[in-house]
């Protein structure tokens, strides 16, 4: 591969990295901490390609280099991300039949008819204080997906990046998730069902539906602890 291909390959590499950052679409693959260092990568792969051919112009180096044919093999990745951008997990990555309950210190729900929980948040709750829950509507956010023949709402969880995904699992009571196809994003005001979290279970919990309404995905789709 000549000399001036390899840097222009560099160039397109940090290219498709900013692309990624700058449009938001890296939260599909990484937790928002990582954002900006997948931005800082791409300008710093960017910057480097560049000097690189602005140093080759002006020294006359011999472009002809005897690199491998397999370095052209990182297009694949560059196209992909460039044209196609693969989107965040969904339904089909869920696997597993059980949820990874944390166990941490449980303030009172805040005040409001029906606050705001993410489902990890939620399952922890369940899990290991219920009492936090007792007669109080939450909304919750997911996406609708079907475990052993049971719809559920779930949520993929993420530690560092899409590599370490776990899927986060709620079953849904009173048909909330009728008629919504697989991964349909769905708010959801709902209560928990006393007791229904157990090991035996797989520390999902049940909620009873009250309403249910389609949103569009959100800009983060992971649930990130």
């Amino acid at each position: 591969m000549r000399r001036n291909a390899q840097n222009v390959l560099l160039v397109l590499v940090g290219g498709a990295l900013l692309k990624l950052a700058l449009t938001g679409a890296d939260l599909r693959y990484v937790k928002p901490a990582h954002h900006w260092l997948v931005l800082a990568g791409g300008g710093v792969i960017v910057a480097l390609g560049l000097l690189a051919i602005v140093r080759d112009l002006r020294s006359g180096v011999p472009q002809h280099t005897h690199g491998s044919r397999s370095t052209w093999l990182l297009l694949v990745p560059v196209l992909t991300i460039l044209l196609v951008a693969p989107p965040a997990l969904g339904a089909d990555a869920l696997t597993g039949t059980a949820n990874a309950a944390r166990q941490s210190a449980m303030p009172a729900l805040p005040p409001g008819e029906a606050p705001e929980l993410s489902l990890s948040e939620l399952v922890d709750r369940a899990v290991y204080a219920p009492s936090t829950l007792d007669g109080r509507d939450v909304t919750i956010a997911g996406f609708v997906a079907d475990l052993d023949g049971a719809p559920v709402l779930a949520r993929m969880t993420i530690s560092c990046c899409a590599a370490d995904a776990q899927g986060i699992k709620v079953r849904v009571l009173g048909g909330g998730t009728a008629g919504h196809a697989p991964d349909t994003w769905l708010r959801v005001r709902a209560r928990l069902r006393p007791g229904s979290a157990t090991s035996e279970n797989g520390n999902i919990p049940a909620v009873e539906v009250q309403s249910a309404t389609v949103i569009p995905i959100p800009a983060n789709p992971y649930d990130v602890r």
